[in-house]
């Protein structure tokens, strides 16, 4: 009977130390899946935030590709206006040239005028004065 006790007694403490053994690596168990989990969550924030920032980096390239599209057409433009302004400069100084010229003719006109109307009033002056010796 103290066989049977004992060996009763050696089943139970062995079933309390198998349950409490099973009990510990549940909880152990239960401990890792616990910080696996807290690491998952930690590592798909982290994954949210690489994403997130990728696709910021992508819009923002987006952005540099179209100001820089922007910024080549306005170089062409300026490219442009620069030769609209080149042309007019030159259209400027042929016109300011025909307008030298033209006020040459003009000032040699004048002086053949002052000239002619001088001899006029000396021929006028030299008539009068013949024609008061004359009377004289």
């Amino acid at each position: 009977m103290k066989t049977i006790t004992n060996l009763l007694l050696s089943v139970t403490i062995g079933g309390l130390i198998t349950t409490g053994s099973a009990f510990a690596q549940n909880n152990t168990v239960k401990e890792n899946t616990e910080k696996a989990d807290k690491q998952l969550k930690e590592e798909q924030k982290a994954l949210e935030k690489k994403q997130d920032r990728a696709e910021d980096l992508i819009k923002a390239e987006k952005n540099a590709v179209k100001k820089e599209e922007n910024l080549d057409k306005a170089e062409e433009k300026l490219e442009k206006r620069e030769k609209a302004v080149k042309k007019a400069d030159k259209l400027v100084e042929r016109k300011e040239k025909q307008k030298n010229r033209a006020d040459k003719k003009v000032e040699r006109k004048a002086n053949k005028i002052k000239k002619a109307d001088k001899k006029e009033a000396k021929a006028k002056r030299e008539k009068e004065d013949e024609l008061e010796k004359n009377n004289d």
